[in-house]
């Protein structure tokens, strides 16, 4: 029987505390809504956001973005 793992989701908060400003500053960074950034993201998400601010996406959410290849 295959087992199906459910997709891995990123809090946008640590996305957020990297930048060093608020919700609204950190998306208008990224030149997105607010809410966008009030729901987990997808991992395709989290690395096109991070890496549109500069980060690799392992910066912002550390091992937990390694541990999604496994």
């Amino acid at each position: 029987m295959t087992t199906v793992r459910a997709p891995i989701t990123f809090d946008p908060q640590s996305l957020i505390v990297a930048t060093g400003g608020t919700l609204r500053q950190t998306a208008r960074m990224l030149n997105l809504d607010p809410a966008n950034l009030c729901r987990p993201l997808s991992s395709r998400q989290a690395d096109s956001y991070a890496t549109r601010l500069g980060y690799h996406p392992e910066e912002i959410w550390g091992a937990a973005w390694n541990d999604q290849d496994e």
